[in-house]
């Protein structure tokens, strides 16, 4: 078993971008922001522009496709202004060094352009002082500036091992999909703890709703006490220090920062490079699925609906509500939900998988009503269920544990002719919402849903549906390995 110096020289030399890569990226960042420069003077406007993100902090990953570059307008200048001008420069540019480009949306619109087989986001935003923030993007070129000025080359590997650490074990990307570690959030726990193993050790210790981390000591530690009341939603608290009103791990969510903490434990344990790499995952092959279904005895549900042309965030947002809607809807007609998952190719498809115990309940259920003595509700669920409904009455009304209860047949006990019929009865996003009301969602159960696995045999539904079913995280499979494999060792 390597050790974890080991482990991390072998990370370092696969993470780190080559001279060729640099150029290459720096030769095109530096023809598209002069192309941005003489879009603007031919429009009689003088912006700048700026790269940010991990490309200018040089943190970024070899490999990596993305760049960020920042277009900064006046602040003088009205909002729709920069948004109309800021798409109609990014479009040209793009065009003028022979890419392709479309328009996509955060807080307001903007391009993200294709060349040369990197990704572009180009964003307008305005040139202003920290304390003046207009819009949520203002800050990132400050981000910028905090980061390089704080990291040194040293810690700039450790950002890069940290980065690929999070990326191995799923909780990298602070997008509502995945609720977990943005980059700069990477970039300022190195800042703080000062190395990619001292972030691992102190994130052990680390408690959800309790943990606030104040970089530039902004705050008493009786004035963090009541702020972590204002940031209640949060497991995890961490002051940006570019503004000292915002949480910048406010996205992280307890099930990411749970995985972290304890993979960050597995690793210093048992240190492996497949914590950075996982194996590549286990698919689940068609012929597999009925076999595997009848060994656990539960009921598969797939729900099947078109995919909104919503930007990626918005979507995500949707998708969940409605994923938590829809088992709430189960519970409630009594389909005890086992487990779930949401998955969508975020262009032609959504998909909500549900294992429920059964897909068919009794006819008959047990109704308890008031207690003995209730007065007005004792009398109406006795003329309820004695005249006026008798005929849904099995046997009752009875009296029992000092209520009265009725045996009657169930309103609903076949599972899809609830997702039929009750569906609009679950909390979901607007545009989702109007694909239930439509009738335009499909009700696959059981058998059926091996069409699914068969339409996405290789794609990440399958990975996804694979660990859900019959795996576990990568991660805790390679940290028990090694155990077990170190146990051999000691014993020969």
């Amino acid at each position: 078993m390597l050790g974890v110096e080991e482990v991390l020289k072998e990370v370092l030399v696969k993470v780190t971008p080559r001279r060729e890569e640099y150029e290459k990226v720096w030769s095109l960042i530096t023809r598209l922001c002069d192309k941005l420069k003489g879009v603007a003077e031919e429009h009689s406007l003088k912006i700048d522009v700026e790269v940010e993100g991990s490309v200018a902090k040089d943190t970024w990953l070899a490999g990596n496709r993305d760049i960020d570059i920042f277009m900064l307008f006046p602040k003088s200048l009205p909002e729709d202004f920069i948004r109309k001008y800021g798409l109609l420069i990014a479009r040209e540019a793009v065009k003028r060094v022979g890419g392709s480009y479309y328009e996509t949306y955060a807080y307001h619109p903007y391009i993200k352009g294709l060349i040369e087989g990197y990704e572009v986001d180009i964003v307008p935003a305005y040139r202003v002082e920290p304390h003046e923030v207009l819009t949520p993007v203002d800050r990132t070129p400050y981000h910028t500036r905090y980061v390089i000025s704080k990291l040194t080359q040293d810690m700039k590997n450790d950002v890069r091992l940290l980065k690929q650490f999070m990326k191995g074990i799923g909780v990298y990307g602070a997008e509502i999909k995945v609720g977990g570690f943005s980059g700069y959030l990477c970039e300022l726990l190195v800042i703080h703890y000062g190395s990619f193993l001292n972030v691992l050790r102190n994130a052990m210790e680390w408690r959800p709703w309790r943990t606030v981390i104040d970089i530039e000591g902004y705050y008493s530690q009786q004035e963090l006490r009541r702020l972590r009341k204002v940031f209640g939603n949060s497991p995890l608290v961490i002051i940006d220090p570019v503004d000292k009103t915002r949480n910048a791990a406010a996205a992280v969510s307890l099930q990411r920062l749970c995985e972290f903490k304890a993979a960050a434990r597995m690793f210093l344990e048992n240190p492996s490079i497949e914590f950075f790499f996982p194996p590549p995952p286990k698919l689940l092959k068609p012929e597999d699925y009925e076999r595997l279904r009848l060994r656990r005895g539960s009921t598969f549900l797939v729900i099947e609906i078109p995919c909104p042309k919503l930007p990626p965030d918005i979507l995500w947002g949707e998708v969940y509500r409605s994923l938590r809607g829809l088992r709430r809807l189960l519970e409630k007609y009594e389909f005890s939900v086992l487990s779930q998952l949401a998955w969508s190719d975020e262009k032609s498809v959504v998909l909500f998988f549900y294992e429920v115990h059964s897909d068919k309940l009794p006819v008959v259920e047990k109704h308890v009503g008031p207690p003995i003595g209730a007065g007005e509700r004792e009398e109406s669920f006795l003329r309820k269920y004695l005249i006026e409904n008798a005929e849904e009455v099995f046997a009752g009304p009875f009296i029992e544990g000092g209520s009265w209860i009725v045996f009657k047949r169930r309103k609903i006990s076949d599972l899809k002719t609830l997702l039929s019929e009750r569906s609009l009865e679950a909390k979901h996003g607007t545009h989702i919402r109007e694909i239930f009301a439509k009738k335009q969602h499909r009700v696959y159960v059981n058998e059926e849903v091996e069409e699914i696995l068969r339409r996405h045999e290789r794609d990440d539904f399958n990975v996804r549906l694979s660990q859900l079913l019959s795996g576990t995280y990568s991660w805790l499979k390679v940290a028990c390995e090694e155990v077990v494999n170190e146990e051999k060792h000691v014993g020969n």
